[in-house]
């Protein structure tokens, strides 16, 4: 098998390409798509792992069959890809059951976040896209209100020592660490005898939330339905 990035997939569109960038997803030819699938039990997470001939892998969910008229051909974010970048022709794909994640902490390259109304709904909504996280990487979150990207650094993973680990069927504290653009207010200028005193200025602090993670079996379900839509919209 040999990968290739999810922009040579011509059924999808800008839009779809810039969303599924940032996430975990794989297409994989109708022959492979259907049998990881069938070995999948229900309410286990399995993820596909894709190893070059140098010993680079990366993990990520099988989420629908291509179109292209490549059957040996793997379709992959580009963030995916670059964990590869050795060799991407002689993949090898098996399937490993993750360990169950019980807290990230994450640091964000960029503040674009913060000025949605909810900033750590606006990331648990970027993390809708994603099953396995894997410390010390770099994932990029797609902020669905800002139409925009956050590159972010997965600093720490909970329980230490194992990869991949699951980020869905639990619940799942998330430690946000300031973005790394973040700038400091400046301090409070020396304040003379009468003058009033101005209000503190607003300091972001770390924040720590726990999140509830959607089961698996409700992604997969959306997953075939969206998979099965795509099918019968080429077919016409």
């Amino acid at each position: 098998m040999n990968v290739q990035p999810i922009v040579y997939l011509e059924h999808l569109t800008d839009e779809e390409i810039a969303k599924y960038e940032c996430s975990d997803r794989i297409w994989l030819p109708r022959g492979q798509f259907e049998y990881w699938t069938s070995r999948m039990e229900p309410g286990v997470l399995s993820v596909l792992r894709l190893s070059n001939s140098v010993g680079q892998t990366v993990v990520g969910t099988p989420y629908a069959m291509h179109h292209n008229t490549a059957p040996a051909t793997i379709y992959i974010p580009q963030w995916m890809l670059a964990r590869l970048d050795a060799d991407y022709e002689s993949i090898r794909v098996d399937s490993v059951t993750p360990g169950l994640c019980t807290q990230i902490t994450i640091q964000p390259y960029t503040s674009e976040h913060l000025r949605c109304d909810d900033p750590l709904e606006a990331l648990r909504d970027a993390f809708e896209n994603y099953s396995c996280i894997q410390q010390d990487t770099t994932i990029p979150l797609w902020i669905e209100s800002m139409g925009s990207v956050v590159q972010t650094d997965v600093n720490v993973t909970l329980p230490n020592g194992l990869e991949p680990l699951c980020i869905r069927n639990g619940t799942l504290d998330l430690e946000l660490l300031r973005p790394l653009d973040y700038v400091e207010p400046p301090s409070s200028p020396v304040q003379r005898p009468g003058t009033p005193i101005p209000l503190e200025p607003e300091v972001l602090p770390t924040i720590t939330h726990v999140v509830e993670m959607p089961p698996i079996e409700e992604r997969r379900r959306r997953a075939a339905a969206a998979a099965e839509a795509r099918m019968a919209q080429a077919k016409n």
